[in-house]
């Protein structure tokens, strides 16, 4: 009896958290916002991918999500480049890492070879390049994020939520990162605060979801719009060119009464 009274309790202080949760979390958060060339960026790269789709246009993509705190989408992409390219990650490992060398200074290359290294299941290796791609840029919350997840992995969680509260100040939501605080808190065996972690990250992620439907639904409008006035500027070209085709044929058949009549 004694028990079923501890499991009511802690149902009953779950319930009232996660009602306090709803009740004081703002419903129109300031949202991070994602810097207009990287933005631009993922228009150019949903562009190619639906011109193309392929492992390079999907990693890409993913890579785009990956850095502008989109990491389940992300996620969820990368899971699917296999049936494209099994080879891919050696691919990615192999081109990053002579790009690192080439251009030491452009954070994104160790930052996409990581990805190669933790797909090609060498989380250390995909630990250093994150690191080092935090290194170049210090105060990139979304790198911080995927470095806190690999030391959760491991199970230094004390490690991995300091680092997420460093992230957190510079941008409080950061819906990434209430999802990496979430997992680690799970992991660690703290229910409650995992809890209270994932669902700030849920109410967040529905309201970046609606921003981002909104913004990439206007792209392809665009875009779809783009296509249907080059297709008919084809159709007017090609209709120009039936109108000089008659009219040549015209022109043609009243000679010939002239050439008949001159004999």
């Amino acid at each position: 009896m004694n028990n079923h009274k501890t499991v009511f309790s802690r149902l009953k202080i779950i319930l009232i958290c996660l009602i306090l949760t709803f009740l004081i979390s703002p419903v129109h958060a300031k949202l991070y916002v994602v810097p207009e060339h990287l933005k631009e960026e993922r228009f150019q790269l949903l562009k190619a991918l639906k011109a193309n789709p392929s492992a390079d246009t999907h990693f890409n993509l993913a890579m785009n999500y990956a850095y502008t705190g989109r990491i389940e989408e992300g996620w969820e992409i990368l899971k699917t480049i296999e049936t494209y390219d099994s080879e891919y990650a050696s691919k990615v490992i192999q081109k990053y890492t002579t790009l690192s060398e080439q251009e030491p200074q452009e954070w994104k290359h160790p930052f996409k070879l990581a990805f190669g290294h933790y797909f090609n299941k060498t989380p250390q290796k995909a630990m250093s390049s994150f690191e080092k791609a935090l290194e170049l840029d210090p105060n990139n919350i979304w790198v911080m994020g995927f470095v806190a997840y690999l030391h959760a992995e491991k199970e230094s969680y004390k490690t991995a939520l300091n680092i997420c509260n460093q992230a957190l100040k510079l941008e409080r939501n950061a819906t990434g990162i209430h999802f990496v605080i979430a997992f680690s808190r799970y992991k660690k065996g703290d229910v409650l605060g995992a809890l209270n972690s994932y669902f700030s990250y849920s109410r967040l992620k529905s309201l970046d979801e609606q921003r981002f439907k909104k913004e990439d639904d206007a792209f392809y409008q665009s875009l779809e719009k783009e296509s249907t006035s080059t297709e008919n500027a084809s159709i007017s070209i090609d209709n120009r060119s039936i109108t000089t085709d008659n009219t040549s044929i015209s022109t043609e058949n009243q000679t010939f009464p002239t050439q008949n009549q001159s004999k």
